[in-house]
């Protein structure tokens, strides 16, 4: 694995997280692939067009994201990234603080990695 490849990947992924809490709904359409299928911690699933909407309409509000544990493993123009997240959202104006391990697939496209697959669940009770 190429460490500036999996670099390159990282840093897509934290444009993402950016994107998500700025409400930046350009760098979104640009970061998450057109077939998006991203699968939330409460196994309901959305298109890219369904978490823009989220977004847009403010049904989901992103204040923060913290990832670590992230690893990266490349093959070719795919990535596979998985490691823990802390999600603070505002869903349908009630707080959270989500505590999820995350598994997403990226791929390379027109020189860009674009987010291709999300899936999160929680993390145990401690």
């Amino acid at each position: 694995m190429s460490n500036d490849t999996a670099r390159e990947v990282l840093d897509a992924d934290e444009r993402r997280c950016q994107a998500l809490v700025a409400n930046d709904l350009e760098a979104l359409s640009w970061i998450l692939h057109d077939d998006l299928i991203y699968t939330h911690s409460n196994a309901t699933s959305d298109s890219k067009t369904g978490i823009l909407d989220n977004v847009r309409y403010g049904k989901v509000k992103y204040r923060a994201l913290r990832r670590d544990k992230v690893t990266v493993r490349i093959f070719g123009d795919t990535a596979r990234m998985n490691g823990h997240i802390v999600l603070e959202t505002t869903r349908d104006g009630v707080e959270r603080t989500l505590d999820n391990v995350f598994l997403s697939v990226w791929v390379k496209t027109a020189g860009t990695w674009q987010m291709a697959a999300w899936a999160s669940t929680p993390m145990p009770p401690h």
